[in-house]
């Protein structure tokens, strides 16, 4: 798998306005806590604040949409 060059870098809270990562993600693909435990392991922090950053930036770039399957979204860190 490529790693996308990213360069929109950010913390969590310039990210997005949820104070935790996970609310972000969770909103993203319209999941409940639930079906995000389900569909990936636990991540740690900086982890997860690097999923967020991505997604953000991908959003951004009109290269994917909410509406993707959790399952297909592959991350590298």
């Amino acid at each position: 798998m490529n790693r996308v060059s990213c360069p929109y870098v950010a913390t969590v809270s310039e990210t997005y306005e949820s104070p935790t990562a996970l609310d972000f993600v969770c909103d993203f693909f319209e999941l409940t806590l639930v079906h995000f435990q389900n569909y990936t392991v636990v991540l740690e922090e900086k982890a997860i604040a690097a999923v967020v950053s991505a997604l953000r930036y991908l959003s951004d770039q009109n290269l994917i949409v909410s509406s993707l399957e959790p399952d297909t979204i592959f991350v590298a860190y």
